[in-house]
């Protein structure tokens, strides 16, 4: 189950408050600076793209990115053809554009493009998520966003990262563990610290 698992991973401690919150300014710089290097951060801003997430919140625990355009009429071509900036940026190694309104089965709506780079000052790599959709659709997709967004802070943002940290190496991450659920438990449920998320999960979501 979910919590055995987890709590075999609880044996590295995990992040403080103060450690958590400068593992996001970390990474938050290092973005700032990858898309200003490479010039992925110029096209993004020209083509109507902001970001959103993590980045935005302050809670970023990994390296990762997301953007959003809003449109109330998606263009498949001209988001195609986005690809052929994309490609011409010397860090990216791989690209996966998705028109996400033709899987009949998926919870997302909307235009994706998934980027990986390599940041040339580290080896290291990002992923970057890019979509274009209509407002209500991304009002769907996270209906809780903005108000969530009003419920930080620092404490509360620094539980979230060091939750994120401990968790995102696991591999229920991203299937039973969602990072919504880390948001949900923090801002909703006032849980402090991986223990009390462990548990707080296990009874949301595993007991019948």
């Amino acid at each position: 189950m979910v919590h055995v698992q987890l709590r075999k991973n609880m044996q590295q401690d995990s992040l403080t408050i103060e450690g958590a919150l400068k593992l996001d300014t970390r990474l938050h710089n290092e973005a700032d600076a990858l898309l200003d290097q490479i010039g992925l951060g110029t096209i993004l801003h020209s083509e109507g793209y902001l970001p959103v997430g993590s980045y935005t919140m302050r809670t970023m625990a990994w390296r990762d990115l997301d953007f959003e355009r809003t449109e109330e009429n998606p263009d498949w071509q001209l988001h195609w053809n986005l690809g052929n900036r994309f490609a011409r940026l010397n860090s990216i190694w791989e690209l996966k554009c998705t028109n996400v309104y033709h899987q009949t089965h998926s919870r997302d709506y909307g235009l994706y493009w998934g980027l990986q780079i390599f940041n040339p000052q580290n080896g290291a790599k990002w992923n970057i998520d890019i979509w274009t959709a209509r407002k209500a659709e991304f009002q769907q997709g996270c209906p809780d966003r903005e108000r969530w967004a009003m419920l930080l802070t620092d404490e509360k943002r620094g539980n979230i990262v060091s939750i994120k940290e401990s968790v995102c190496n696991l591999p229920e991450y991203r299937s039973t563990i969602q990072s919504v659920h880390i948001y949900q438990a923090v801002l909703d449920e006032n849980i402090r610290g991986l223990n009390e998320f462990i548990e707080w999960h296990r009874n949301r979501f595993q007991q019948k």
